[in-house]
């Protein structure tokens, strides 16, 4: 039968939900132990589950008499730069990636016996943080999941090659110990090569950001005011990037770049300036006063009604569409311009139990 009682204060209590993870146990589980008498909670004025931890681990066989927990769990984590290390060598060697999480595990069942340890293993340079591993570990961490861990790496750059000390701050916080098994490790010919290729990546991430800077003053070419004037009329009839790209390059228009040099128009450099003129597709779809093929589709094949008597298939509609820029000899826009020109009209798009899409207040016509 539970046994609970009611609380005034539950500073030092904790949710169903704070001992669920950090016990490492579901929530169904522990309103069951309650419920069977195994363990006692206390209940706030708006009748909700507060736990003692200690107590909780007391009663569920889990702390040793000097307090700490005993099933305390154990995470592993092991990186190599590339994936030649992770494969290891033609002749059947071991990968240093397995070699690695062999070494963390028989530490860990050397110093933490009977306890089965969780694996994070990344392929990635060390020099930058967005290694899957890397975060999904420090997401975890920064939730509260692996509260009261230990984590076991081998080195200290085999965890980062930078910002180790932020990374053991946000451990130590979460009450989570970070060990090194092996802190003084000699560098083998592969870990030689694995820093020099780090040092190749500082030198080409720096020199990139230099030469991009040189580079985007050629891309970026004026126009005459003429040649501007047609290329933004042009696509508000209609015409895609590409199409007024290869237009002017047939007609050998040409722009001056940064360094005062005459070069062609190409198909990047039209892009450039249209998204520089329209910032959004409202500006130039779903308006009366530019016209182009879906706005004409719209018009004379779809016919609003209310919300309740109109719900229109997406797939459908596309597909109509199509046959008609085919009979009308008309550029027909992609599905992500016929979305936002949807979005610009403000009409209303759900999914149906099948997944399918379908607009409300919309009646599909017949194509005259």
């Amino acid at each position: 039968m539970a046994t609970f009682s009611h609380c005034t204060s539950s500073a030092s209590l904790l949710s169903i939900r704070a001992v669920s993870n950090r016990l490492g146990l579901c929530q169904q589980t522990l309103r069951r132990y309650e419920k069977a008498g195994r363990i006692t909670s206390k209940r706030t004025l708006g009748n909700h589950r507060r736990y003692d931890l200690q107590l909780v681990r007391e009663q569920l066989g889990l702390a040793e008499p000097n307090g700490h927990p005993k099933g305390i769990r154990v995470l592993l984590y092991a990186r190599v730069s590339g994936a030649r290390q992770a494969k290891g060598m033609k002749n059947g060697d071991q990968s240093d990636l397995t070699r690695q999480i062999d070494r963390l595990k028989a530490y860990s069942k050397e110093h933490y016996p009977g306890e089965i340890p969780q694996v994070w293993r990344d392929i990635g340079s060390g020099l930058g943080e967005n290694r899957r591993s890397y975060r999904a570990l420090l997401t975890k961490i920064l939730t509260h999941e692996l509260d009261n861990s230990v984590l076991l790496v081998t080195t200290k750059d085999r965890l980062s090659r930078f910002s180790q000390d932020t990374f053991i701050l946000i451990c130590k916080t979460h009450n989570i110990e970070v060990v090194f098994t092996e802190e003084k490790e000699e560098l083998n010919a592969d870990e030689n090569a694995e820093l020099t290729e780090d040092l190749c990546h500082i030198i080409q991430s720096f020199s990139s950001r230099i030469y991009s800077k040189r580079s985007a003053q050629r891309v970026k070419i004026t126009l005459c005011p003429d040649d501007l004037k047609e290329l933004f009329s042009l696509y508000k009839q209609g015409w895609s990037a590409r199409a007024i790209a290869r237009k002017f390059k047939a007609e050998q228009r040409t722009g001056i770049n940064g360094k005062g040099e005459t070069k062609a128009v190409t198909y990047y450099q039209v892009r450039h300036h249209l998204e520089n003129e329209f910032a959004t597709l409202s500006k130039v779809m779903g308006t009366e006063d530019t016209p182009n093929s879906f706005n004409r589709f719209f018009s004379a094949c779809i016919r609003q009604t209310e919300k309740e008597k109109g719900r229109l298939n997406y797939r459908n509609m596309l597909k109509r569409y199509g046959e008609f820029c085919v009979k009308h000899k008309l550029e027909e826009l992609s599905g992500r311009s016929v979305r936002a020109i949807l979005k610009t009209m403000k009409i209303e798009q759900q999914l149906d139990g099948n997944g399918r899409t379908f607009l409300y207040g919309l009646q599909l016509l017949k194509v005259k």
